[in-house]
């Protein structure tokens, strides 16, 4: 029996010193004429490598602005970060797991020859 407890706590030490892996993102959207997008669903989309589903989306305030904090698979990593609105087209990007990242979208509108953008700052 004592054996058993052993190595429970064994094994449970172990799983909390590897610890959760992470992914922050925030940042700001902006149309074509640098004007804020109020409203905007902003995303990580990979499911398969999620831990929670809370945290996963954001949508952008009165500024434009955004920031998701979650929790994902361990490892070191990137996951599509997805923007997108009503009249603009939608804009992708990998972003890095386990670092803090700040972006700049910018979405250009549904009939324009440009895509839209994701830049990290």
């Amino acid at each position: 029996m004592i054996r058993n407890l052993a190595g429970i706590l064994l094994a449970l030490c172990l799983a909390g010193c590897m610890g959760d892996g992470g992914v922050d993102v925030k940042g700001d959207v902006t149309g074509p004429s640098s004007a804020p997008i109020v409203g905007a669903r902003v995303y990580l989309d990979n499911p398969g490598r999620t831990r929670y589903p809370e945290g996963f989306e954001a949508t952008t305030g009165p500024d434009g602005s955004f920031h998701i904090s979650a929790l994902v698979a361990p490892g070191n990593y990137t996951i599509p970060l997805v923007v997108e609105a009503n009249g603009f087209k939608t804009a992708r990007l990998d972003v890095p797991t386990l670092k803090d990242n700040v972006v700049e979208a910018r979405l250009v509108g549904a009939d324009s020859r440009s895509d839209s953008t994701i830049l990290l700052k």
